[in-house]
């Protein structure tokens, strides 16, 4: 008896969110660290970079985008292949 196992067709949403929110988190970071290091190096000296809260909320907001839109695509997958 070789008997497989159902293959799983849907998605957990709470799972796709939570990749979602680590996925943005990660690309929000790398945006914002990106504009500090490729900044003109001339210019870093007498730059005024931005304070550390508006960056951390920034890099939040980005990671709340990436759950919410992950999940939404989740459960409209979920809803067709019911």
């Amino acid at each position: 008896m070789n008997e497989r196992s159902p293959r799983r067709t849907h998605w957990d949403v709470r799972e796709v969110a939570l990749l979602g929110a680590f996925l943005g988190g990660f690309a929000g970071m790398v945006w914002k660290m990106s504009e500090i290091f490729l900044a003109d190096l001339s210019d870093l000296a007498t730059a005024q970079l931005e304070p550390l809260g508006d960056m951390i909320t920034e890099i939040a907001s980005a990671a709340l985008g990436g759950a919410v839109l992950l999940a939404v695509v989740a459960a409209i997958r979920n809803r067709i292949l019911k």
